[in-house]
């Protein structure tokens, strides 16, 4: 993880930091080990530190792509490009009231 700047850090998490004597990163993750599992704060873990086939726990934010219209987020196929069609190509829901569950044109990649 990359580092961070002084003032770019919560006053927590500075202080965290600083309590520590770490350089200051990006990043501040903690886990609850057993005894017999502790190592020293600021150990750097990488896949080392694990075995072949061990299952992991892993949370995540996907990339942003920004607005999407249904086409690129849902994958809709569109209308044709002839046969007097002009305006309706690429469009989505018409409905008026937008529902939770409407597949419609919004937020396409991070899903929080």
């Amino acid at each position: 993880c990359g580092a961070k700047r002084e003032k770019q850090l919560h006053p927590r998490e500075l202080g965290e930091f600083i309590a520590a004597g770490l350089p200051l990163k990006r990043k501040l993750w903690e886990c609850q080990v057993t005894d017999d599992a502790l190592m020293p704060v600021g150990t750097v873990i990488s896949a080392a530190h694990f075995k072949a086939g061990q299952y992991l726990d892993v949370t995540g934010y996907s990339k942003g792509k920004g607005f999407a219209g249904v086409m690129k987020r849902w994958n809709f196929a569109g209308q044709g490009a002839s046969h007097g069609n002009t305006k309706h190509h690429r469009s989505g829901s018409t409905q008026s009231k937008d529902w939770v569950s409407e597949s419609s044109a919004h937020d396409a990649g991070v899903l929080l």
